[in-house]
């Protein structure tokens, strides 16, 4: 099933578009600087932020379509499946403030 996100939604200095499909297996990373709405868009996908017109299906599971009125927010399974972030651990630190070797 394929993620589907099709937004427009104003920021602070400008309104981001977004059109984005991710393949069903794929791996996506949302790279850019600050304030670039990476944020934004996973808050519109987790169901966080209604953006002012737009579309997330995965499948034919319609989660947003603001034309239509539908609203639904996808419980924390099916996101998780869709959706993941792997942050790695901050270096442990040593007693005399440096980070160990990588």
């Amino acid at each position: 099933m394929a993620l589907s996100v099709h937004f427009t939604h104003p920021l602070r200095s400008f309104d981001a578009s977004v059109q984005l499909t991710v393949a069903d297996g794929a791996t996506t990373a949302l790279v850019g600087p600050s304030g670039a709405g990476k944020t934004t868009v996973l808050r519109v996908v987790a169901g966080l932020l209604r953006p002012q017109t737009g579309t997330v299906a995965l499948g034919d599971r319609i989660w947003l379509d603001t034309e239509k009125g539908i609203l639904h927010v996808p419980n924390s399974g099916v996101l998780a499946s869709a959706i993941s972030t792997d942050i790695p651990d901050p270096p442990a630190k040593v007693e005399n403030g440096e980070s160990p070797p990588t």
